[in-house]
């Protein structure tokens, strides 16, 4: 009778180790699958606009891959018209007329909001001409700086028009945004 205990215990401890390693196993699949769905979604690379008139001009504004306020969500005004969205690591082409612009970027702070970032644009004038492509990074230059044991990061975003060189080595690897 005993052994026929021990014979049940070992069974069932074997059944429950199998039980633990199916369950790892789909564990395993599960975030194996969020992890490529992830990669999935993140859209197309950077690839030319070719959808403006002979008389237009075209504005590549991008934001690399950051980490700070990667979370939020950047809105790119033309001319004081909303004309896109972009999160971290993303781009838009916008096409212009030739002529003076503004550009603004405000953070879109999400729900709950902050008034700190949101009552704080960041605008860029540029005087465009036909058939030209123009590139404006919005980056963001960081400063460290301690005292004692504090230690303070400022952050400083800013709109800067760069040269098609240095766009193309951090724009190729930025999706399309959402263009409004």
């Amino acid at each position: 009778m005993l052994r026929q205990r021990r014979g049940l215990a070992n069974r069932y401890k074997h059944f429950r180790n199998i039980e633990i390693m199916q369950c790892r196993k789909l564990i395993l699949l599960v975030w194996t699958s969020l992890v490529l769905a992830g990669c999935a979604t993140t859209g197309p690379i950077f690839s030319p606009y070719g959808g403006a008139r002979a008389e237009q001009g075209v504005v590549y504004v991008y934001r690399p891959e950051a980490r700070g306020l990667a979370i939020l969500s950047a809105e790119i005004e033309m001319d004081g018209r909303l004309a896109a969205v972009l999160k971290n690591g993303e781009y838009a082409a916008i096409p212009i007329d030739a002529g003076p612009h503004t550009i603004t970027h405000r953070w879109k702070a999400g729900l709950l909001g902050n008034s700190t970032l949101e009552n704080r644009p960041i605008t860029m004038l540029m005087n465009a001409t036909q058939r030209k492509e123009y590139y404006v990074r919005l980056g963001m230059d960081s400063s460290w700086s301690s005292s004692g044991l504090k230690v303070h990061n400022q952050w400083q975003w800013d709109l800067r028009e760069v040269t098609v060189s240095d766009a193309m080595n951090e724009i190729k690897a930025c999706r399309l945004g959402e263009i409004r």
